[in-house]
């Protein structure tokens, strides 16, 4: 997959400083690929604090406030625990009622990209009963402290259309109190988790039906990208099925793809896309869909990883 040259720490005005927890590490011995959103969404609302707006802390209720509706990450070297790290965001385009930001995660002492990444929110208003425009203020501080003129300055990401076909992997999810947020539904990192169980639970199954690299480890592959466009909110004690399936195979890489269902009333929630596995070693077993034969029985989501 063909990604966008890294931006460099030097092209972003504003960094959060952090330090990785090790709560934040996995059985890989490094920071987990989903802590690298927790990462990029300091450096954004960091952005917005930093700046004034929607009367921060925004998650009052009846405040203004910003939703997701893109959230990307492209991956670009491990971090260990005890890097010390800044989370930076810049502001790219600006829309009628859009923000487009570019995100990254920076190692402090050196400057070496660990991820960039992209998001794009909507100025959300509950006095307006929804989508706002972005006020001449909001728009004049951005645009002051990026030393450039917004509006139209980059093109957003194509919108991802709604997932056809079969989907092998299908895993049900109950959403717990704890992934949601100020703002009364499921926080948009939340939905990583979910993709990321209904990924592992696929190389799981795998593991059971003979292949021999999920057998070695099913855990022990490089995430280059992930991404996620949200389509609708999730509320607590919400019952989801998560869906997965193999998009795309190469000689050392694999592209998965996502859907997240409401099952209630069927909703559509999140499509999600990225490959998990990078530089796998050729030769020592192959990748392969599971078996279509009465599909897949996943097991239900309990505690999560």
């Amino acid at each position: 997959m063909d990604r966008e040259p890294s931006p460099a720490r030097a092209d972003f005005k504003f960094a959060v400083p952090l330090v990785p927890r090790f709560s934040e590490t996995d059985a890989n011995h490094h920071i987990n690929d989903i802590s690298y959103f927790t990462y990029m969404s300091e450096g954004r609302n960091g952005y917005f604090a930093h700046l004034g707006f929607f009367d921060y802390p925004w998650c009052r209720p009846g405040k203004p406030t910003h939703f997701s509706v893109h959230l990307s990450c492209d991956y670009r070297s491990q971090l260990v625990l005890g890097h010390k790290i800044e989370a930076c965001a810049r502001v790219v385009r600006l829309g009628r009622t859009s923000i487009e930001m570019t995100l990254g995660v920076f190692e402090a002492e050196t400057g070496r990209a660990a991820a960039t990444g992209r998001t794009v929110c909507i100025h959300w208003d509950p006095a307006q009963g929804g989508a706002a425009p972005i006020t001449p203020q909001m728009r004049a501080a951005m645009e002051q402290l990026e030393g450039r003129d917004l509006t139209g300055a980059s093109g957003a990401p194509p919108a991802t259309a709604p997932p056809e076909g079969r989907f092998p992997l299908k895993l049900p999810v109950r959403v717990r109190f704890a992934e949601t947020d100020s703002n009364g539904h499921v926080n948009d990192l939340r939905y990583f988790d979910y993709f990321s169980d209904a990924r592992n639970q696929y190389f799981e199954v795998l593991e059971r039906h003979g292949d021999t690299q999920a057998d070695r480890n099913p855990y022990r592959f490089l995430t280059a990208h992930l991404a996620c466009d949200y389509k609708a909110q999730l509320s607590y004690r919400d019952m989801l099925e998560c869906k997965a399936r193999m998009a795309r195979l190469g000689r050392s890489s694999a592209e998965m793809e996502f859907a997240l269902v409401r099952r209630r009333d069927k909703v559509l929630a999140a499509t999600g896309r990225g490959p998990p596995p990078a530089g796998l070693p050729p030769g020592r077993g192959r990748l392969r869909a599971p078996p279509r034969a009465g599909e897949v029985a996943a097991a239900p989501l309990g505690r999560r990883r």
